[in-house]
């Protein structure tokens, strides 16, 4: 059980698409909510492409300009949708989760600014979570924090957070700690942390996955850091052998495929000839890329490493302007090599 949640910021800027499908292939999400996709009317054959697979449907709320918008997929093998529903700050889905005879419900929210709107979506989210007595996830970016802890370097507003945490205790929601950082957004220019996105749930929801858990990934596709909900790690031992697409565009890709389906390979049965060959083929390819990405992939692998122990810094204490700009820097380059 994976549902994924994250403030794209816009899918328009150069390699989000990428990068979001390294996500959902890492993490297999069978709930995926995405804020501020800035997105108009998506057709579904792109999300059939950002998706990965043909088993899924959809709920969206269109971006006003360039500002806002809403997706929530989800994969029919695993969820039957009963009612999708779309708020003013929200979209909700409601079915069943295969394996599960209770109806649940699941709610992407993006929470607006001003303390005007926010009340009307607290009050919207309020009748919608009293109006069905069923398990529910709340999640996404509420755009407002709990107490002055969860905000560094903005300004604290203490009433809206009064109303933000009555809302939790008058629906019996729990507010799931997230593994790992303790900021969920971090402004680029490295100034500003807040803890804005989380996920909400009530108590038959917990109930129904004994062993439940949350985590905030790394952030290269956005300023918010992606949040997972889980039911555990399970070790399902080795992955089937699979070639990557990327390892078939490399320069000389086609050559090695070529030499190793002329070679001659000893098998007693065609099917076992067929898996020899296959497996020689991955393997070269794999020792290709190697020699190609091997030193990328160190590099990446070490400015992920120097980005993450700036923010473990920024979590306990300010960064002065020597070490925002080395977190900036690195940051940058990570996304880029990326």
């Amino acid at each position: 059980m994976n549902i994924l949640s994250l403030n794209i910021r816009g899918f328009g800027e150069g390699g989000k698409i990428r990068r979001f499908k390294k996500l959902r292939r890492d993490y297999n999400p069978v709930i995926v909510h995405l804020q501020e996709t800035k997105c108009g009317n998506s057709s579904e054959s792109w999300l059939e492409n950002l998706w990965g697979s043909p088993d899924f449907k959809f709920i969206q709320k269109d971006a006003i300009g360039s500002a806002g918008g809403m997706i929530t997929i989800w994969d029919t093998r695993v969820f039957d949708i009963v009612e999708a529903t779309e708020g003013e700050y929200y979209l909700a889905i409601r079915g069943y989760w295969k394996g599960k005879s209770e109806e649940m419900a699941f709610v992407n929210i993006y929470g607006p600014h001003t303390n005007n709107k926010k009340t009307i979506m607290w009050d919207n989210l309020d009748r919608l979570v009293k109006s069905c007595n069923m398990p529910w996830v709340l999640c996404g970016d509420f755009n407002e924090v709990r107490c002055e802890d969860e905000r560094f370097n903005c300004i604290f507003n203490k009433a809206r957070a009064d109303k933000f945490n009555h809302f939790i205790s008058s629906n019996c929601l729990i507010d799931l700690p997230l593994c790992g950082k303790k900021y969920k957004r971090y402004s680029d220019n490295g100034v500003k942390f807040a803890k804005l996105d989380r996920f909400l749930i009530s108590e038959n929801f917990n109930n129904n996955w004994p062993g439940l858990n949350a985590a905030i990934l790394d952030h290269n596709l956005s300023d918010h850091c992606p949040i997972i909900l889980r039911d555990g790690i399970i070790d399902f031992g080795p992955k089937p052998t699979k070639v990557f697409n990327v390892w078939l565009i490399l320069p000389g890709a086609e050559e090695i495929i070529a030499t190793i389906w002329n070679t001659k390979v000893h098998g007693n049965r065609p099917d076992r000839v067929l898996y020899n060959k296959l497996k020689m083929v991955k393997q070269e390819l794999k020792n290709l890329n190697l020699s190609i990405n091997g030193k990328l992939d160190e590099e990446i692998q070490l400015l992920i490493q120097s980005t993450k122990s700036w923010e473990t810094i920024a979590d306990s204490r300010a960064l002065n302007e020597i070490e925002q700009e080395a977190w900036i820097t690195d940051r940058k380059k990570w996304i880029e090599k990326d």
